[in-house]
């Protein structure tokens, strides 16, 4: 026979104990775990029917008011999955793809943090196993650029060039004047995005080469 246990999302009980630090201090992480004990036992036949039988109807919790609050009612569906992963190479953000989720969706209960974990899952899928430097250089030489890079030593990326070749053919046409800023500032690994831009001839402009570097 095959069994199966019955019981709410908020039975068990939560047993990891880090602590987060906030700017007003350290504080507890919460769970809903509350150790419920409601539970049902169930053990299927081989003719395909149950047979259940009750372990314990109590709960210790008030029934909730909003059903979005369980993770078990937000779960979004295979195409709107795909719709997201479609959003991320679009770089959409993440309000404005649960936004464009609903519009499509009004019954949708998922919240932003079910958009946000649906776009780590994606992100960790892409990586396969790499990390994401690795997995930037695999996208740079798939699309034919060339790339430099530069290491500490600890190994750790420092610097990285990387132009694609119709933009050093443009470069080496058109190389009196450049105009060079530092975009996107701010990154998760604090590393500036050094646009370098070329001017032509004729007074309209093309990017000639791009560089990540640490930031001081």
């Amino acid at each position: 026979m095959q069994e199966s246990i019955l019981k709410g999302d908020r039975g068990g009980v939560y047993r990891d104990t880090r602590k987060v630090t906030t700017n007003r201090g350290t504080k507890e992480t919460c769970s809903r775990l509350i150790n419920c004990p409601f539970r049902i036992d169930g053990k299927k036949k081989v003719s395909g029917s149950w047979i259940l039988k009750i372990g314990n109807l109590e709960n210790n919790h008030r029934a909730s008011k909003d059903i979005s609050g369980h993770p078990s009612s937000r779960h979004l569906s295979k195409e709107e999955v795909l719709r997201i992963k479609e959003m991320i190479i679009a770089c959409i953000q993440p309000n404005q793809m649960l936004t464009s989720l609903r519009q499509s969706n009004p019954q949708l209960l998922a919240v932003s943090r079910d958009i946000y974990n649906c776009i780590a899952k994606s992100c960790k899928e892409i990586l396969a196993g790499r990390t994401p430097i690795q997995a930037l250089l695999d996208k740079l030489a798939d699309g034919g650029f060339h790339y430099n890079v530069k290491n500490d030593d600890e190994g750790r990326l420092t610097h990285l060039l990387f132009a694609h070749p119709k933009l050093i053919a443009l470069r080496k046409s058109y190389s009196n004047v450049f105009v060079m800023d530092c975009t996107y500032k701010t990154n998760k690994y604090k590393m500036p995005l050094l646009d370098i831009v070329g001017v032509t001839s004729f007074n309209s402009s093309f990017y000639s080469c791009f560089a990540f570097q640490r930031g001081k």
